[in-house]
């Protein structure tokens, strides 16, 4: 599964990409805050 990196403002944003086998399957990208409180805005 390749990795996802987003640039941001405070930090990147990590994530992983499983493509489908349908070429045609939409894509979804769900972005959250650290669970951390401390650690988000590093």
């Amino acid at each position: 599964m390749p990795e996802v990196i987003f640039n941001g403002p405070t930090g990147r944003l990590e994530g992983r990409y499983q493509p489908s086998k349908d070429k045609t399957a939409p894509i979804a990208i769900i972005l959250h805050p650290h669970p951390h409180p401390n650690l988000a805005e590093r």
